[in-house]
């Protein structure tokens, strides 16, 4: 029996020691690792401890939400909050569980979070978490593609008429395009295509010529892409426009562009 105990003692100190190795020199993750899943006679509370101390994001966002409730620490959500980068901040807001949420998260996103997170959060996040400030941020200070998006699939509970006028004003091309063809009636603008004609590349204008239905087509769209399109957005539009939205102008600006690719369908005279 001496044995056995001097035996078990022997493996107790051993264990002491990786214990203690890791709490002064391991990862962040084999931290978050160790505390949540060492036994209840290996765990040592000083894992945690390192982990506050040396945590990065995404181990902190870990602990917070699956450490065993006699483990957690708060300070785990106070470090996550000053070291999170944006990505983490969001997964944090929308997945912790309610005993470890804190609505700090949410202003964090307000302050800090890029354009396209910021539309994300406002898609996701559950009603209890919602912040409408999340928009409000997103219309001071999106991007065309994030107010697109957030115009686009928004609930109508979240939904800002805000959103359209940024994208009126910050939007590049494409934004406006994709606007113009795909909200729904009662969020369209027709702000948006004379935007769209004052400042669209050639490329915007060439989709748009093509593909925007009757009720939203402007013939100003086929104009700009004649005054402002590079060689090739012209060539396409030679090559696929319909014929009742074909103007032969294009042929005479595509040659005046120095064209040396393949010929359209409507030759080039």
């Amino acid at each position: 029996m001496y044995q056995h105990n001097q035996h078990n003692d022997g493996k107790e100190r051993k264990m002491d020691k990786k214990t203690i190795a890791l709490i002064k020199r391991g990862s962040a993750w084999s931290l978050y690792i160790a505390a949540r899943y060492s036994h209840d006679s290996r765990y040592d509370p000083r894992l945690v401890e390192a982990l506050v101390e040396r945590g990065d994001a995404w181990s902190l966002y870990c602990a917070a939400y699956d450490l065993p409730a006699d483990r957690y620490d708060p300070r785990i959500m106070d470090t996550l909050l000053e070291r999170a980068d944006v990505e983490t901040l969001y997964h944090a807001a929308r997945h912790l569980p309610a005993n470890r949420y804190d609505p700090r998260l949410v202003e964090a996103l307000v302050e800090r979070a890029s354009a396209y997170t910021l539309y994300r959060a406002a898609r996701d996040l559950h009603l209890s978490r919602y912040d409408p400030r999340l928009v409000e941020a997103l219309v001071e200070r999106g991007d065309g593609w994030a107010l697109y998006l957030a115009a686009h699939y928004l609930p109508d509970d979240r939904y800002d008429p805000r959103l359209i006028q940024a994208l009126v004003e910050r939007g590049d091309g494409i934004a406006l395009y994709r606007a113009a063809r795909y909200l729904r009636r009662d969020r369209y603008d027709q702000r948006l295509i004379q935007t769209l004609v004052e400042r669209g590349d050639g490329w915007a204008l060439y989709f748009a010529a093509r593909d925007l239905p009757n009720s939203r087509y402007d013939p100003r769209l086929v104009e700009a892409l004649i005054a402002r399109g590079n060689a090739l957005s012209l060539y396409y539009a030679a090559q696929w426009l319909r014929g009742d939205r074909f103007d032969q102008r294009i042929l005479d600006a595509l040659a005046e562009r120095g064209w040396r690719g393949p010929t359209p369908y409507r030759q080039v005279r």
